[in-house]
């Protein structure tokens, strides 16, 4: 597999266990973000495939990674994005959704889910974890 990820998230050891977890699947990460901070610029500078971000990222600033998808798109549309987060309300995912986010993975999902949104989102498709697809569907 040839996917390049940028991963954001604000938990260290949540970043550098995903970054170990995806490399065994042939996803490299290109780099990650721990702030908010200059995301938009680094994530175009990265060069990377897909951005990878915490719906819950940075809120201590007073912004999430729901900011920066809307952000993200506006600064380039053709962004492929995947939010991962512990939280599944409906309307987390549906408003990451509509804020251009192209897949939606629960962190406790296994890592052959969280590729699959990768791989997903890489190709322009959407994708939710089987999880969030059956909460959507009712």
């Amino acid at each position: 597999m040839d996917i390049s990820v940028f991963l954001a998230d604000d938990h260290r050891l949540m970043v550098e266990g995903f970054r170990h977890a995806l490399q065994r699947y042939g996803v490299g990460v290109v780099d990650v973000a721990y702030v908010l901070d200059g995301l938009t610029e680094r994530f175009a500078a990265s060069g990377a495939d897909v951005l990878v971000i915490d719906v819950r990222f940075d809120v201590a600033v007073g912004q999430t990674g729901l900011d920066a998808c809307e952000a993200i798109k506006a600064a380039n549309p053709k962004a492929r994005i995947v939010v991962f987060s512990q939280f599944d309300d409906p309307w987390i995912v549906e408003r990451s959704y509509h804020l251009g986010a192209l897949a939606f993975v629960r962190k406790d999902e296994d890592t052959s889910v969280l590729v699959a949104a990768i791989q997903a989102a890489k190709e322009g498709r959407t994708f939710f974890s089987p999880v969030i697809a059956q909460q959507l569907a009712l």
